[in-house]
């Protein structure tokens, strides 16, 4: 195992909180349901969810719906910086 020196990751910050994390993962899921409903009626219900995976200082791993992050830096470059390349 190498030791990380901080440069080699991207940074997002949760936006409702405004606490920094890693970006571990992006994940996209999609669900359905079809259950029986009043008087035979089918209940149907469907959608799908966008969830990122994130590591705090603690090392906990946790996930946010994705639309819940913005990206504050990739390798230790802001992204204003990435994008004027």
């Amino acid at each position: 195992m190498t030791a990380y020196d901080g440069d080699m990751a991207t940074i997002v910050v949760h936006k409702p909180s405004e606490k920094n994390y890693v970006l571990i993962n992006v994940g996209f899921g999609v669900w359905a349901t079809d259950k029986p409903g009043f008087m035979g009626f089918a209940d149907k219900d469907s959608g799908e969810v966008n969830r990122a995976f994130v590591c705090g200082g603690d090392g906990v791993i946790r996930h946010f719906p994705a639309g819940e992050l913005a990206v504050v830096s990739v390798d230790g470059s802001s992204i204003d910086d990435l994008l004027s390349r």
